[in-house]
């Protein structure tokens, strides 16, 4: 039973706008490749094999929406994760889009702990299921 009810109406409010910025395929390939580390424009066109015009775009919005900051390196602006608590839901859901969930959720259980300290991300752990031996 939930015992702050409004609590739990904001976050789940946060965490729709969370999972609104990750709605997009274009965004989600470009966390995902950030999950492994900082990245320059040139080289999401080049790995990701995205186009500049919808890459800025897609760039700009993840910044508006607080999950990437940037960093000028000589010529090139540096993108990274704002926050890293975001990765262990990218490495779920990119295990999900290459359809390995079962691994992923062994691989990288959740960090309860880190969930409750970042409720503006993560709401809660519902469950946390293991094939049985």
């Amino acid at each position: 039973m939930v015992s702050n009810f409004a609590e739990l109406v904001s976050c789940a409010e946060n965490a729709a706008e969370l999972l609104k910025s990750l709605a997009n395929p274009q965004r989600l390939l470009i966390l995902c490749r950030l999950v492994e580390g900082p990245c320059a424009v040139a080289i999401f066109e080049a790995e990701l094999g995205l186009r500049q015009p919808s890459l800025s775009q897609n760039l700009g919005q993840l910044r508006t929406a607080g999950l990437v900051t940037t960093e000028r390196v000589s010529r090139n602006i540096v993108y990274q994760l704002a926050d890293p608590r975001i990765a262990p839901i990218l490495g779920v859901l990119q295990a999900a889009m290459m359809g390995d969930l079962n691994a992923a959720a062994l691989q990288n259980p959740v960090d309860i702990k880190l969930a409750k300290q970042s409720r503006d991300i993560a709401c809660g752990v519902f469950a946390i299921t293991r094939e049985i031996p």
